[in-house]
């Protein structure tokens, strides 16, 4: 995805648990947001939620990522305490028709 599809998720929420309130940063594989975690509708929390954009060509090597990732323990680094899946689709732009 590039930057500006990465962007247009702000304010987005998903599966009702996480808003997306500002893009922290992006990369080859995904990005990564500042979120409220939800429960009952409310913010309970600030959290950082990574998105992966999955190629089927790369599918492996992004597992692999993710997989190191949840391996690295350091006081500067965000533990993973969660892992779901959301199925995004951007609407097609129709005024290229």
């Amino acid at each position: 995805m590039f930057l500006s599809s990465w962007k247009s998720l702000t304010g987005q929420c998903l599966n009702g648990q996480y808003c997306l309130r500002d893009l922290l940063g992006c990369g080859g594989f995904g990005a990564v947001f500042l979120a409220e975690k939800l429960v009952n509708n409310q913010a309970i929390a600030k959290v950082a939620v990574k998105l992966v954009s999955w190629e089927d060509d790369k599918q492996e090597q992004q597992t692999k990522e993710l997989e190191l990732a949840t391996t690295l323990k350091h006081d500067k680094l965000i533990n993973l305490v969660h892992l779901s899946s959301v199925c995004y689709r951007q609407k097609a732009n129709r005024s290229n028709r």
